[in-house]
């Protein structure tokens, strides 16, 4: 018996916790109530009545759609009024039937909807005959703004009336209990929504919250920051329009009529520049290296309403880029002609447009004017000179590579203003061919290779005026020379013994014709 009690109660605990999901959720499911105001009055016979169908949404909504049905043998139809109306799309315009005792209308409110307490209709009638008359909601929707059109009508109010005969005692009719408003009212705009921010807009849109305890409204449109609206009253509209707003900064002041007396007075301030920026300038500084690819740029213009917020440029047909100072480097830009287009925005989104023409230079290539054609490996009596010329200070490197492409040696130097350069390579060099050309470099910039130029470079050999002779060609050339040496020491000794010959034969020759001179001069005398 116990274990059956527990099952029970444990069964019923499991029951009850899967339905709380579904309780909380019908608690917190947004809900809308239709009524009339007044909900009961009493009225002479052959006056007229003025009945105000509100709606009261507890979440945004963006469409109501009612039939009302009235006792058309105790009121006849007057006419409607759409004045302050919440809606402002009428899909069907509200329209009556005398004969039947109908109205009937559908109208939407667009995105984001509406909520609160807010006025459909104001529908007059007039009271034919004495007696109880009643206007209900015989047929309504009320939808979510939701996406999926959820009908959130919740409750559906009447209207209750007494008809009665002149100089009868009028009956004391049971007014609802006012309700309290805000000591200021909240104003907003769809058009210019933030008081703070700048808009191009010249046609404001101005609403403000409206109930049933409100009798009138009073407002005022003015440039002055603090105005206070007259006692007048401009009737029980909560919304107005304006058009072609000169620029500067307005001020709508606003007020509401109650039981009670006037409101506190609310203000909301509007922002109107509907004027492009002025005077937009562009200018390429002159002090930039023209051989730049992001040359430095400056920019001004001038907006005397809301004041300039930021620029945007553009190289060619590519895209705009926000850029927030007036002095700045365009991005990396290729050698060429080119187009830079500048915008100026104001603080109310307005832009003017200027576009410049500008030229990117390519970087020129080096010249090399010398470049020393043979050297030794083995020595750094003869160096790698190389001189030329490029753009002034620019950064100069020299490249060393051998044909075949497997070593590369490299020395760095610079330019002086007149654009003249020289390097000077002492380091040893592995024999081989190889192929001498110079790049130049900028910051943002590196040009073409120069000219090559062919490089020798000889293992072991002396150097003779300038010229480089290899060890082979040094052997060779001793050999040549001693074999010289030996036939002119050959020759030599040749014609000294020809020349004893020719001697001894001279002297004889010489000897016996001083011989034969001196027997002459002895026989004269």
């Amino acid at each position: 018996m116990k274990i059956k009690i527990f099952n029970t109660i444990f069964l019923s605990f499991l029951i009850f916790s899967f339905f709380i999901p579904f309780f909380a959720q019908a608690e917190t499911k947004p809900s809308a109530s239709l009524y009339f105001l007044p909900a009961t009055s009493s009225i002479e016979v052959d006056k007229i009545v003025q009945i105000r169908f509100i709606v009261n949404a507890g979440a945004p909504i963006n469409l109501v759609e009612s039939t009302l049905s009235f006792s058309n043998n105790t009121l006849e139809f007057s006419s409607f009024s759409k004045s302050g109306s919440i809606i402002n799309l009428w899909f069907n315009e509200p329209s009556y039937s005398q004969k039947d005792g109908s109205i009937s209308f559908s109208g939407g409110i667009p995105n984001p909807g509406f909520t609160g307490e807010g006025k459909i209709l104001i529908i007059n009638f007039k009271a034919k005959a004495s007696g109880t008359a009643w206007v209900k909601i015989s047929g309504a929707q009320v939808l979510a703004n939701d996406g999926l059109g959820t009908n959130i009508l919740s409750s559906k109010g009447q209207a209750s009336l007494t008809c009665f005969e002149t100089g009868l005692p009028k009956p004391t009719p049971i007014e609802p209990k006012p309700e309290i408003i805000p000591s200021q009212l909240k104003i907003s705009s769809s058009t210019h929504p933030d008081q703070q921010k700048w808009y191009s807009n010249k046609n404001p849109m101005i609403s403000w919250p409206w109930n049933s305890s409100i009798s009138n409204f009073s407002f005022i449109f003015d440039q002055k920051e603090k105005t206070i609206p007259d006692n007048a009253g401009e009737g029980l509209d909560n919304n107005i329009s304006y058009s072609d707003v000169k620029d500067g900064i307005w001020y709508f002041h606003l007020k509401a009529r109650t039981a009670t007396g006037w409101s506190a007075i609310s203000h909301f301030k509007i922002q109107i520049d509907s004027q492009s920026p002025q005077d937009l300038k562009i200018i390429f500084s002159k002090n930039e290296d023209v051989y730049t690819t992001t040359p430095l740029i400056n920019v001004s213009a001038s907006d005397s309403v809301s004041g300039l917020a930021y620029f945007e440029e553009k190289i060619d047909q590519g895209d705009f880029i926000k850029v927030e100072k007036t002095e700045f480097k365009i991005p990396k830009t290729n050698p060429g002609d080119h187009i830079l287009s500048i915008r100026a925005y104001d603080q109310a989104g307005n832009f003017s447009e200027k576009s410049e023409s500008f030229k990117i230079i390519l970087f020129p290539t080096p010249t090399i004017n010398h470049c020393t054609r043979e050297v030794l490996s083995a020595t750094i009596s003869t160096p790698l000179i190389v001189r030329g010329e490029a753009a002034p200070l620019s950064d100069i490197i020299v490249s060393i590579v051998q044909q075949e492409g497997i070593q590369e040696f490299k020395e760095t130097t610079q330019t002086d203003r007149q654009g003249s350069w020289a390097v000077i390579y002492k380091e040893q060099l592995p024999p081989g061919e190889y192929l001498v050309f110079a790049t130049a470099h900028s910051p943002e910039q590196v040009s073409s290779p120069s000219k090559k130029v062919r490089l020798k470079v000889i293992k072991t050999g002396i150097e003779f005026f300038s010229h480089i002779i290899p060890s082979g060609a040094v052997i060779f050339i001793i050999f040549f020379l001693l074999a010289i040496i030996v036939i002119l020491i050959a020759l030599l000794m040749f014609f000294k013994r020809k020349f004893k010959k020719y001697d001894t034969l001279i002297k004889g020759f010489l000897k016996k014709k001083n011989r034969d001179s001196r027997i002459r001069k002895i026989n004269q005398k």
